[in-house]
């Protein structure tokens, strides 16, 4: 029987303190309803006449407006395209292509002329060239490789 005791006295206090803050709750609401209405009418009496206000520019500084992410996400992305635009269009393309193909020269160039290695009876036979495939001897024209050229890389070696 003490358990159904127990049980009663556990639901009575539950649904007394459900029923408290239930009230309290309510009490709190109508209070801030109320509150908020005043201070809504304080507002409204307080504002200047629309009629008597006149258009200036000179009214103060006025606070921009955040776009919603999805827009500033799109206006900073075209920003920064119009920047690469911009800069691709202002470039000095002849200098620029001028400097590139002297740094490629001279890459090819120490590619083209390795040390010279001892000879092992391990290194193969055929002999090996450290020159990229295709080198570039002009601009626009390519050096054929020979058949029995076998191609290695400097950086496997």
């Amino acid at each position: 029987m003490s358990f159904f005791v127990k049980f009663l006295i556990g639901g009575a206090l539950g649904g007394g303190l459900t029923a408290y803050y239930q009230d309290e709750i309510r009490r709190t609401t109508e209070s801030l309803s109320t509150d908020l209405h005043r201070l809504s009418d304080e507002l409204v009496r307080s504002a200047p006449n629309p009629a008597a206000q006149t258009t200036s520019p000179a009214q103060g500084p006025v606070i921009p407006q955040r776009l919603p992410f999805t827009e500033e996400l799109k206006a900073r992305w075209n920003e920064q395209l119009g920047t690469a635009f911009h800069a691709a269009q202002t470039a000095d393309w002849f200098s620029l292509a001028s400097r590139t193909y002297r740094q490629v020269q001279s890459s090819l160039s120490s590619l083209s002329t390795p040390a010279p290695q001892p000879a092992s009876p391990s290194e193969p036979a055929v002999p090996i060239d450290f020159t990229p495939a295709g080198a570039v001897t002009a601009v626009g024209g390519a050096e054929p490789r020979p058949a029995s050229v076998v191609k290695v890389d400097k950086r496997l070696v």
